[in-house]
């Protein structure tokens, strides 16, 4: 935190290499995220933007840019609102360069964050077209977790437009991907996504059991990346069981093991 910036901050530090000051400034943008130190955050990844500029490696260019694409909260809207389309212009510049570089992995994580953002501003059918450049990217990478984001997102596009079938192919796919990796919190939020499909089915007692089933294990586990990674504009997935028959569901479904949980929501939810 604020040892590492006045460490880097020191005259000395000034005299090192470009790309070796650079790298330093990426390793502390890395810990600050980790810490939860927006602004930090920022600030270090601005800066070794700033030095990558002034060398001549282009991977590392695109690694800077891609970084310094995700804006922390700012301290004012004004301020967020000139980071968020500064950052969409460098991710953007990044994807050109992973593009021009073949960087498979590159092009999975650009074009993935470049759908998120065209998805916020409305923009659905580009947004689609950067899923699908990232899914095809991060398979051809072997990046199995790029992959797992970019099936989920775009699962969650196909239901924001109608598609329940392709929804539930896509998240299928998914949650699969996160099942082989042995990842739970991407489980876990991959059960958001079943129960919003398994509603929009008309399954409700199916949908009430995985609700009850990601309740448990989000309980168990600590993990909750899925209230941030499954917002779905009107829909409240997890909403609290009212009638007797819901909470009865509800409860069936705490009871299953995450096996159990994730077979449900593969045949069930999103089976055919």
């Amino acid at each position: 935190g604020e040892r590492v910036a006045a460490i880097l901050a020191m005259p000395s530090v000034s005299a090192l290499p470009v790309e070796l000051r650079a790298r330093a400034e990426t390793a502390a943008g890395g810990v600050a995220y980790w810490r939860l130190q927006g602004e930090a955050t920022y600030q270090h990844y601005a800066r070794a933007l700033e030095l990558a500029r002034q060398g001549d490696d282009r991977a590392f260019l695109a690694e800077a840019l891609y970084n310094s694409g995700f804006a922390p909260q700012a301290r004012n809207a004004e301020e967020g609102h000139s980071r968020m389309i500064a950052g969409a212009a460098a991710i953007d510049e990044a994807l050109t360069i992973y593009r021009d570089l073949g960087d498979d992995s590159g092009i999975a994580k650009a074009s993935w964050s470049l759908a998120l953002q065209a998805a916020a501003r409305g923009e659905v059918e580009r947004s689609r077209e950067l899923l699908q450049e990232s899914i095809a990217a991060a398979d051809a990478a072997g990046d199995v977790f790029q992959k797992g984001w970019a099936l989920h997102t775009y699962g969650q596009s196909d239901v924001l437009v109608g598609d329940l079938d392709a929804a539930a192919r896509h998240i299928r796919e998914s949650l699969d991907t996160w099942v082989a990796a042995g990842d739970v919190s991407g489980v876990t939020m991959l059960l958001v996504d079943a129960v919003v499909v398994a509603r929009a089915r008309g399954r409700e007692a199916c949908s009430w059991r995985l609700v009850g089933a990601e309740n448990r294990l989000r309980s168990a586990t600590g993990t909750d990346i899925g209230r941030a990674a499954t917002e779905y504009p009107g829909i409240e997935p997890r909403r609290t069981p009212e009638s007797a028959e819901e909470r009865r569901w509800f409860e069936e479904g705490r009871a299953l093991s995450t096996d159990e949980a994730i077979e449900l929501a593969r045949n069930e939810a999103l089976g055919d």
